[in-house]
Order: C-alpha cells, then sequence, then structure tokens
C-alpha cells in the first residue's frame, strides 16, 4: 500500500476524536475525566491546529495514521497497529521541526526517535 499526507477536514474529527480518546483508555497513567472530550474538541476546532493524515493513496478516505500539532504542541500521533513499523509516523512528523508534549507515555517515547520532542506537563496552559 502506497501512503500519502493530506490535511484534515472537519470531516475527519469524529473519526480523530474516537481514536485518539480510545488511545487514552490504554493508558491508564493518563487520568481520563468528563473534560476530556471537550479537550479533544477544542484542539480540534483551533484554526491554528493542524491536523495531518496518512492515508492509502488509492483512497484518500482510508486513514492509516494521523497527528494532532497547534504550535509547538503535539497533541496526538497515531498509526493503526496494522500499519506499524512502516515508517507512517516518521512521515506523519517529517519537518515539524522541534515539538512539545503533555504526556509521557511508551508511545511518546517512540514517536521522540522520529522528531525533536520534550516532554512539557505543562505546554497546554501556554
Amino acid at each position: 500500500m502506497k501512503i500519502r499526507l493530506r490535511d484534515g477536514t472537519a470531516d475527519d474529527h469524529a473519526y480523530v476524536a474516537t481514536c485518539w480518546l480510545g488511545g487514552w483508555r490504554w493508558d491508564s497513567r493518563l487520568h481520563r475525566k468528563a473534560y476530556d472530550r471537550g479537550l479533544v474538541d477544542r484542539v480540534l476546532t483551533d484554526p491554528s491546529t493542524k491536523l495531518r493524515l496518512a492515508v492509502d493513496a488509492d483512497d484518500v478516505d482510508h486513514i492509516v495514521g494521523f497527528s494532532v500539532v497547534t504550535g509547538d504542541v503535539l497533541h496526538y500521533v497515531h498509526v493503526r497497529k496494522e500499519h506499524w513499523g512502516m515508517g507512517c509516523c516518521r512521515v506523519l512528523l517529517k519537518g515539524v521541526g522541534s515539538l512539545r508534549c503533555w504526556y509521557a507515555n511508551a508511545g511518546a517515547r517512540f514517536v521522540a526517535r522520529c522528531c525533536e520532542l520534550r516532554y512539557d506537563p505543562l505546554c497546554l496552559m501556554d
């Protein structure tokens, strides 16, 4: 399968939010609260947020992965499990420069190998 990037649209927000919140469910160190969906929705609708999607080159609606970045803050990056090890994360984060993230888990440690990433638990307060 050939992968290409496309910018996310409002039509992609429901899928991205579902994956994002689903990922939080698997990481017990992240405390989910009632406002989690609100946070995700605020980030996705912020005009300065860049949502990048890795999609099947032959079917742009087949999403393989995505990244959510606002300014220099990486909120989330996701690659479907069946596409792990294919370089999708590197493609999604290529050229983004130095980023901060507000969570620290195994996924964040992997992402740190794809770009310059530093842990900043207070970066959402900026």
